[in-house]
């Protein structure tokens, strides 16, 4: 029957084409290539633990398996297929325009800190020519993003792009949307103003109350900034939270894992407050520093347990408000997850997109295609520069986003790959120094999250909330 791995640990059993793992008490079994859930009672995990090497004597599991590699022959699609060549028509349906490489904050876990001892800033021409190369390879609905460094430092420049963009949309009859991520320290009523009249979405970076935002997003000069933001907040950007979507962005590191119980409360409280919503947070990801990205991962099994019990606050809000709409507002992956399961579609290629849907501009005129790997450190993160179209770098624009399953060994013999859809290369670039070998701490975390979907989901149905979703699907 093949290689059979038991984690006691993570309380799950993984053999050909299945998985069978435990939420909360609750034992789910994962058909890998039918992508079908099941839930089944816990005398028969307790029966697998038992008796690992005699798991052919289960006749209920072995019709499963059969099930399964039925299924694998049938369809050919869910093996991952090689991403398309580039071509000079491609379309892009974001930019991303990084007006700014300097920033007034010295955040410890920065992972943009050598970019932004640069202080470059955009300036119109590349602006211009950046937009006009985005419009020529976009469709009718698009949307162009301000990112940094602190976007806020070259407003003026924001504003020109945004009023020669929204012209150019105009004529051309295309839709076209705006977003912005600020650290929340600069703000004044022409700026408020502005992104009301252009309809920006406003994210703004808040890690938490004052005694955990302050320990780590800080002024140079060592003074904590949430005073200053939440200052912000209430004179500025209550005015447009009514009609603009505005939501804080969230970074939790060890040791503040254990108040993740309270740190969703308090996040809610000034959701109702001032109508701004909020992003999942604690992911491990490429914000930190090396140092504290290797002091998190030393603490793995807290953000794990840290994970699961975020989920549980999302579903009693989803249950006290009778509402979806935390699902997809405060958990980025788990809908995607959802999605694929409902409609049995295998994921083939990574949940992102970086590097396929992301045209990405930094100040110089370089492009790349991902927020996460930083060009100082992964050179070839870089594929062109607007300034130069003629030469387009196509092997470098995608190397680095495309995790192929079937050239990674680790990814062909995971239980996830038809639904993860490959490992970030970010990641394993940051982990490994090669973006080709999958992250085991990336890989653990999307498993994860996926085991906590298959029980909200199941936990959604029992309350009578997942009926809504299909209906209001349907309609």
């Amino acid at each position: 029957m093949g290689e059979t791995v038991v984690s006691l640990k993570r309380k799950e059993i993984f053999l050909n084409n299945v998985c069978i793992f435990e939420v909360f008490g609750d034992i789910y079994l994962f058909g890998v290539n039918s992508l079908s859930i099941y839930k089944i009672n816990k005398n028969y995990f307790n029966s697998l633990i038992k008796c690992v090497g005699g798991l052919e004597t289960l006749s209920w599991i072995r019709q499963i398996i059969e099930k399964e590699n039925f299924f694998l022959k049938q369809k050919d699609n869910l093996v991952l297929s090689s991403p398309p060549p580039f071509n000079k028509t491609k379309i892009f349906p974001e930019l991303t325009l990084v007006v700014s490489q300097s920033c007034n904050m010295a955040c410890k876990y920065c992972y943009l800190s050598d970019l932004l001892k640069q202080n470059e800033m955009m300036d119109w021409d590349v602006a211009k020519k950046s937009i006009d190369f985005f419009f020529s390879h976009s469709k009718n609905n698009i949307h162009i993003s301000f990112f940094g460094g602190e976007p806020l430092l070259n407003f003026k420049l924001i504003e020109k792009s945004v009023q020669y963009a929204s012209s150019l949309a105009t004529s051309e009859g295309k839709y076209l949307s705006f977003d912005i991520i600020t650290n929340g320290t600069i703000a004044n009523q022409n700026i408020v103003d502005f992104f009301k009249e252009f309809g920006f979405d406003v994210g703004i970076s808040l890690d938490g109350p004052k005694f955990i935002h302050d320990s780590l997003r800080i002024f140079p000069n060592g003074e904590g900034t949430f005073d200053v933001i939440l200052k912000n907040i209430e004179k500025y950007y209550s005015q447009i939270s009514s009609t603009n979507r505005i939501r804080f962005h969230i970074a939790l590191h060890y040791p503040f894992y254990k108040y993740v119980s309270q740190l969703y409360d308090f996040f809610v409280d000034l959701e109702k407050k001032y109508k701004i919503s909020f992003n999942r947070f604690g992911k491990i990801n490429t914000v930190d520093s090396r140092e504290m990205f290797k002091d998190t991962l030393s603490h793995f099994d807290d953000f794990i347990d840290m994970t699961a019990i975020y989920f549980k606050k999302v579903f009693e809000e989803c249950e006290s408000l009778k509402s979806l709409s935390p699902i997809f507002e405060k958990i980025r992956v788990s809908p995607q997850f959802l999605t694929i399961l409902e409609y049995k579609k295998p994921q083939e290629k990574s949940l992102c997109g970086s590097g396929v849907k992301l045209l990405m501009v930094y100040p110089n005129g370089k492009i790349g295609g991902c927020r996460q790997l930083d060009p100082s450190f992964f050179p070839k993160a870089i594929w062109g520069d607007i300034n130069f179209l003629h030469n387009i770098n196509e092997e470098n624009r995608l190397e680095p986003y495309y995790s192929n399953i079937k050239a990674s060994e680790r990814c062909n013999v995971c239980w996830l790959k038809n639904v993860c859809g490959g490992s970030c290369p970010a990641m394993n670039y940051y982990y490994n120094n090669n973006i080709e070998i999958p992250d085991p701490y990336s890989c653990e975390i999307q498993k994860t999250i996926f085991k906590l979907s298959v029980w909200l989901k199941d936990k959604l149905k029992e309350v009578g909330l997942w009926k809504i979703r299909k209906q209001n699907t349907a309609t």
